[in-house]
């Protein structure tokens, strides 16, 4: 069992309601991107989060630069 590896990044976002940079694992299950955060209890779908902006995200296997 387990996650595969390429299903979880750590996403590196823009917190615009605490105007700080702040990292979150993203874990992409059956096509959903849910956010695990340290900040919350539990787990979010990342639709539902609208101050995060992603800057980039990274995981074993590579690296993405999110535009805005």
């Amino acid at each position: 069992g387990g996650m595969p590896a390429e299903n979880m990044r750590i996403v590196i976002v823009r917190d615009t309601s605490r105007q700080r940079t702040h990292a979150v694992l993203a874990v992409y299950v059956r096509g959903r991107a849910l956010i695990l955060d340290s900040l919350y209890d539990a787990i979010v779908e990342a639709d539902a989060i609208d101050h995060y902006e992603p800057i980039y995200s990274i995981n074993e296997t590579g690296w993405w630069l999110h535009r805005r």
